[in-house]
């Protein structure tokens, strides 16, 4: 049987002797209270009796430039459009999840640094190598997979070289 409505939890957090969090293991429960605070691009407010609301504050979105080149070193968490020939080079520090993508209007390549890669499915760039868009308007998007040194394709349209 379900059942629309509100739970009421009074009485429940000042009997309960600890919470479990996503990181960093157990909180426990000093005098009935527990402190919720935003982290790193989260906000938190009390909109109201017993609601809090809970806000992401950091951009959703990565930032863009158009490009002309015809050389540009990338960074992490960034969108490039490519309005000319341009060979990106990707940025030597990385973290796990960087993300940086490609939305052409022309053609491009993606130069990896001594000890990089590209990895897809099907295709690696080897170290140091690069991946070469074969078409105007080809897209790619690349994660961070190990710091510093390897990049995994995340989605692509378009035909691309693997060098």
């Amino acid at each position: 049987m379900s059942q629309a409505g509100t739970y009421n939890a009074i009485g429940i957090i000042p009997t309960s002797t600890q919470f479990v969090t996503d990181v960093g293991g157990p909180v426990g429960v000093v005098g009935g209270v527990v402190n919720i605070i935003g982290g790193t691009g989260i906000q938190t407010v009390g909109i109201g009796p017993n609601t809090i609301q809970i806000n992401s504050t950091g951009q959703a979105i990565l930032a863009w430039t158009r490009e002309a080149g015809p050389a540009v070193a990338m960074v992490v968490n960034h969108g490039y459009i490519p309005t000319a020939v341009v060979t990106f080079t990707l940025p030597l520090v990385s973290a796990i999840g960087d993300v940086i993508t490609i939305l052409a209007e022309d053609l491009f390549t993606i130069q990896c640094n001594a000890g990089q890669s590209i990895q897809s499915s099907a295709n690696t760039t080897s170290v140091a190598g690069h991946i070469d868009s074969t078409n105007d308007f080809d897209s790619i998007t690349i994660v961070c997979r190990i710091a510093n040194t390897t990049w995994g394709v995340t989605s692509s349209n378009g035909i691309f070289n693997y060098l």
